[in-house]
């Protein structure tokens, strides 16, 4: 009981390192965790501001998941270029979660590249978040499920095909 209370407190005061695993070899890919919270960070200059995800991995690890690149923003934050209201976001405190970092690619407009991920998230179930912080097994069972499905399937899904029988 005591550790847990000191974790909340330390989570709280520290988003942990920041996850990096397209410059950081060392650094999770996937990144699989429970959200904890949602938080901000500015450039060092301070003229640009970001979203970030604070998640615990497995290994009970807190690491700090920015924002800044679009397709990474679109799937967690849900709109890559305007703000969304945490309470709507597709990501809670609390929420299972896995992030792959699947690469750079070029635009489509040509100019410059991209990084694409891939992710997934399950919402516990009611009452099921107070077992998040015990050893029963469930969190890590969990966490292992999707890593070995984003391991197993690390490229996008391609979009579905257009399906001229649906009648609207």
């Amino acid at each position: 009981m005591t550790r847990q209370i000191l974790d909340k407190l330390r989570d709280t005061v520290d988003r942990g390192d920041s996850w990096r695993p397209h410059d950081d070899p060392e650094h999770p890919n996937p990144l699989a965790g429970v959200a904890l919270e949602w938080s901000s960070g500015r450039t060092k200059d301070g003229t640009r501001e970001c979203d970030i995800l604070v998640v615990r991995d497995d290994e009970d690890k807190v690491w700090s998941v920015w924002t800044w690149h679009a397709a990474l923003r679109a799937q967690i934050v849900g709109d890559k270029d305007n703000a969304v209201p945490v309470e709507r976001r597709p990501v809670q405190a609390g929420d299972f979660l896995a992030i792959r970092w699947i690469g750079k690619f070029p635009r489509q407009d040509g100019d410059g590249e991209t990084h694409r991920y891939r992710t997934a998230i399950e919402r516990p179930a009611v009452g099921e978040g107070s077992k998040l912080a015990t050893d029963d097994g469930a969190f890590l069972d969990s966490l292992e499920r999707y890593g070995q499905a984003l391991v197993e399937n690390p490229e996008p899904l391609a979009p579905a095909a257009a399906n001229d029988d649906i009648p609207f």
